[in-house]
């Protein structure tokens, strides 16, 4: 699955999620997290890159990113897929599925 940015063309600029514009991304797993005792469907996604700049509620240095929370990041991942520096980052379903950060979603 992938996720796609509007912008103008140029995928330097960033829109109001921290998401690189006009620029594809990968989403690798869907799963759900602890949001201060509610449960939260989010999306594990990864700029190509190798970094994110994502600013929304699972962002890499959120607090919400407990021990048992980067536990239940699939595929065996690390806690440390959360590092701004790997380009894999969480997104919150409301925000990939509602062109709040992105403007398309295509599945191969």
């Amino acid at each position: 699955m992938t996720a796609g940015s509007a912008g103008g063309g140029n995928d330097q600029e960033k829109n109001n999620c921290g998401i690189a514009k006009s620029h594809a991304y990968s989403i690798f797993a869907a799963f759900e997290l602890d949001n201060s005792g509610s449960t939260e469907k989010v999306y594990l996604a990864r700029n190509p890159w190798g970094v994110t700049t994502y600013t929304g509620t699972w962002k890499w240095d959120s607090s919400l990113w407990t021990n048992s929370n980067k536990n239940l990041i699939p595929f065996g991942l690390s806690g440390d897929v959360t590092a701004k520096t790997n380009g894999y980052f969480v997104i919150e379903a409301t925000k990939l599925m509602n062109e709040e950060c992105f403007d398309g979603i295509d599945i191969a």
